[in-house]
């Protein structure tokens, strides 16, 4: 609960900080909480890497401790770290392409994959 509480607080927080690359992907319903673009910051990805890091470590937890701690499975839970990462490495070439190859890639992401494993 502790995570999904911590994504939804980023969420409000960052909204509206700089102008988008993409358009923002609605949700698809109940259940669907797609990540905003502004997440993908170098800063959260490091984050999801020491986070990565803390979950191979707790791996030999079971998964009442992961629903306990997290509100989610540890497989959720590295999905959603990992999904950081790819976001931010994918953010970071869209604003270094010129051509827009990067920008159509990115925005692709957030349609399709972007959103809180839960």
């Amino acid at each position: 609960m502790k995570f999904i509480a911590s994504v939804v607080l980023l969420l409000i927080a960052t909204s509206g900080m700089a102008d988008p690359l993409c358009t923002p992907t609605e949700s698809r319903g109940e259940g669907h909480w797609p990540i905003d673009e502004e997440l993908f910051t170098k800063e959260n990805a490091e984050s999801a890497s020491r986070s990565l890091q803390k979950l191979v470590m707790e791996s030999e937890e079971g998964d009442e401790y992961f629903a306990q701690n997290y509100a989610i499975t540890w497989f959720q839970a590295v999905e959603n770290e990992l999904t950081i990462i790819k976001g931010y490495q994918l953010r970071r070439e869209a604003l270094r392409d010129k051509y827009g190859h990067g920008k159509e890639r990115f925005c692709a992401f957030l349609r399709e994959d972007a959103a809180v494993s839960h």
